[in-house]
This record gives C-alpha cells, structure tokens and sequence, in this order.
C-alpha cells in the first residue's frame, strides 16, 4: 500500500529537523551583532574625523555683536595652527 501526503500532513523529516529554525535565528542574530558592530564603528570614526578641525577661540569682534558699521578687520583666534 502507498501513504500519500495531503496538504495537511507533514513530510517525515519535518518532525525530525526543528533545528533549521534555530539555526536561522543563530544566522540572523549573528548578522545582527555585526551589523550593530559596524554602525558603531562607523560612527565612532566619522565622530573622531569631525573633532580633528581647528576650532576658532576667540573673534574680533566678538561672535554675536551688533555693530553700528562694519568693522575694518575681522580677527580669529584658533586652537591650533590652520594651514590656507
């Protein structure tokens, strides 16, 4: 006698096999830490690449002053040398 498979019976090996979900969850936690991983070092990066400009400390005249006509000399003091 032959055993037929209706579409609610499950195949033989379906019941023997329950590890192809956990394996697929291993797979994409796994992907999930590396792509966390590289967003933060990525962003850590770009962060100390931004703070390696010269940052102006001091302006004449002084950031925010209202002037009654334009000053003849704007000056800019920085924390480090700035090459042109």
């Amino acid at each position: 006698m032959h055993s037929r498979l209706t579409t609610r019976q499950r195949p033989p090996h379906a019941a023997a096999a329950p590890w192809h979900g956990a394996a697929a969850a291993r797979r994409h936690a796994a992907r999930l830490a590396w792509s966390s991983l590289a967003a933060v070092l990525i962003g850590v990066l770009w962060a100390s690449a931004a703070s390696a400009h010269a940052a102006a400390t001091k302006t004449t005249p002084v950031s925010g002053a209202v002037l009654d006509e334009a000053p003849s000399e704007v000056v800019v003091e920085f924390n480090e040398p700035v090459t042109p």
